[in-house]
């Protein structure tokens, strides 16, 4: 049996004109900003101030960054910005200590006589690992 697959689920309808709700809501409360400027401020200031808040009304209701919103974007640079972050610490490896001679007969002597001191290594790809990896970084 075959289903229709629905497409084009994030469409938003448009309710006056060519814009949606959500893009008239924006234009029109700029508008009435703009109303009220008109009789509060001088006719130069007035322009003044229209001709920069009405062009970014039109770019934040309007304009779409990699299919989405401006205002999304710039509320996920605000979250991103003021938010906490996650900082992942990298073990960085013990440095190469040098032993004289008799020192190092000494090290080789305790290392025999105690099984714990051997020391296994983990091989490149591993599961063990990557598992650590994953221990380090807490993912």
């Amino acid at each position: 049996m075959k289903y229709t697959v629905p497409q084009f689920i994030e469409y938003e309808t448009k309710i006056v004109g060519p814009f949606t709700f959500g893009q008239f809501v924006f234009i029109g409360m700029t508008t009435a900003v703009c109303f009220v400027l008109y009789f509060i401020l001088p006719f130069v200031v007035f322009l003044f101030v229209l001709a920069i808040v009405m062009p970014v009304a039109f770019v934040l209701a309007l304009l779409k960054v990699g299919g989405r919103p401006v205002p999304i974007i710039l509320m996920s640079f605000f979250k991103f910005s003021m938010g906490a972050k996650m900082y992942v610490w990298k073990k960085k490896e013990a440095p190469i200590m040098y032993v004289k001679s008799e020192m190092k007969k000494e090290l080789e002597k305790d290392k025999e006589s105690d099984v714990r001191g051997v020391s296994l290594g983990i091989a490149e790809n591993s599961q063990l690992k990557k598992i650590k990896t994953k221990i380090e970084i807490k993912t």
